[in-house]
């Protein structure tokens, strides 16, 4: 009881708890704005360790997608803040340390233990369909 129901809350870190849901998420939507609202650029924290892994599960990329440029279109970071949801035409996927003062996010991403791990932010000059 304690390793599957507690142990996992206690340590999310280590179990990289919402990393693939964001990652899904970040995915679904770059497909979601197409055309003239297309995303130039997914802009996501490395907060919790090692995002890209996580990316090419999500997209279920081959080491040959991998080596062609399949996350070319990803900017990942750990220094993400407010100043960068204006940057034109990019998802913003920001961890629980990026310092985005009062900007409410479009999407979260929780935890095991009901924190929020990821907030998503939509690009301001995009209408999602």
């Amino acid at each position: 009881w304690y390793y599957y129901h507690d142990y996992v809350k206690l340590s999310e870190p280590d179990f990289m708890t919402g990393y693939l849901e964001a990652a899904t998420r970040a995915n679904k939507l770059d497909k979601e704005f197409t055309g003239k609202n297309e995303l130039s650029k997914i802009l996501f924290t490395d907060e919790y360790g090692q995002p890209y892994i996580f990316v090419l599960l999500a997209k279920k990329s081959s080491p040959y997608q991998y080596q062609g440029g399949a996350l070319s279109k990803y900017e990942f970071t750990s220094k993400i803040s407010a100043g960068d949801l204006d940057r034109l035409d990019t998802l913003v996927v920001a961890g629980q340390k990026a310092e985005m003062f009062d900007k409410k996010p479009d999407e979260t991403i929780t935890g095991a233990a009901g924190d929020v791990r990821f907030r998503i932010y939509y690009p301001k000059n995009h209408a999602q369909k």
